[in-house]
């Protein structure tokens, strides 16, 4: 996109403006001269970024059968190095890092309000943070020992925290490129 470019989009925007009277009806079937210089606006967007609205969504399947192999053979490597008994000292680290991650995109959000991806982002993160807090509460139970648990079960969980850290860590990397993007559509706008 060049200069000329970003003329053409604003002289669009300033004819629309003038063109448009109070009360006047557009003819039917006609695209509004704003409606244009949205749309051209979502294209850049989208150009510039390479995504698209609809493909920002939770993962549940973000792990494959040898991402989960790893993972519960990382989670009982960790558990044999500390000793017998210390599965939830193991799962509450991990569940401490989720929720550090989870924080800091968290406040990384109000950064990609004014984008087209806002909406789709801001569900992904609350499916995201829905499912940890459940997964907590969890934990919660067990640690408090409200709830009985087997090394399966905390197997499972591990494997849980493990899909919400890839699904946070994904959407961290869609805001920062909305966000790159934005900043590359406003530097060719000035």
């Amino acid at each position: 996109m060049d200069i000329q470019n970003v003329g053409k989009i604003i002289q669009t925007g300033l004819e629309g403006t003038e063109a448009v009277g109070g009360g006047q009806d557009k003819a039917v079937g006609k695209t509004s001269d704003f409606e244009k210089v949205r749309m051209d606006k979502l294209e850049q967007e989208e150009q510039v970024t390479g995504l698209k609205a609809s493909d920002i969504q939770y993962n549940d399947n973000i792990l494959n059968r040898m991402d989960a192999r790893q993972v519960q053979n990382d989670f009982l490597r960790q558990v044999q190095a500390r000793g017998e008994g210390k599965e939830l000292e193991v799962l509450s680290e991990h569940i401490q890092k989720t929720q550090a991650s989870l924080e800091k995109t968290r406040a990384t959000l109000p950064a990609v309000d004014k984008s087209e991806f806002s909406g789709a982002i801001q569900n992904y993160f609350k499916e995201s943070e829905t499912r940890f807090k459940a997964l907590d509460s969890m934990y919660q139970e067990i640690s408090s020992g409200d709830r009985p648990h087997s090394l399966q079960d905390l197997l499972k969980m591990q494997m849980q925290i493990q899909g919400i850290s890839q699904n946070i860590e994904m959407l961290s990397k869609v805001v920062d490129k909305v966000v790159d993007g934005m900043k590359t559509i406003l530097r060719t706008q000035v």
